[in-house]
Order: C-alpha cells, then structure tokens, then sequence
C-alpha cells in the first residue's frame, strides 16, 4: 500500500497524549499510533453504516406487516429454545 504524509497540529496535551501512548510500548511510533486510531475509526464507520442498512430492512419490514411482538412468553420461549439447542454452558 502507497503511504502519503499529512502533517497535522496538535496541543501540547494532545502530543504529550499520544508520547505516553508510544511510551507505554504499545506502538513503536505515533504514526503508528495515529494510523491505528484511523483504522478503528474507519472499522466503527463500517459497522454503523451496516446498523443503518439493518435498521433500514427493519423498519420496511415493519411496514409491510411482518413483525412479532416482543412478549415476556415471546423471549421466555426463545430463551427456552436456545437453551435446548445450545444446552446451559452456551455451548452446541
């Protein structure tokens, strides 16, 4: 992947922030700091943008009639399903 630069300012709080970030050892640079703030940024993006299209196909089932509505019997029931396929530990 090609790299470009981008110079960006910063408070001597925010620098002394992300030093101490570097510092602790968990990144070797703030560039690497940086890019992965960008990454897990770029990740919740993506997995907001999925909610929105989930919410979406919801709502338009909504509209059209196909729903069940949520009861204490309705989750006791599904509860009571999961735990006979998946037994009491969770596991199949």
């Amino acid at each position: 992947m090609e790299s470009t630069s981008l110079n960006i300012s910063l408070t001597a709080a925010q620098r002394a922030f992300v030093d101490d970030q570097v510092a602790s050892g968990g990144y070797r640079t703030a560039a690497e700091y940086i890019r992965t703030l960008l990454r897990e940024a770029q990740t919740r993006q993506a997995a907001e943008e999925r909610l929105d299209l989930e919410l979406l196909d919801a709502m338009r089932q909504i509209e059209q009639g196909r729903y069940e509505t949520i009861t204490p019997e309705w989750i006791a029931e599904k509860k009571a399903a999961l735990k006979r396929r998946f037994g009491s530990n969770g596991t199949a």
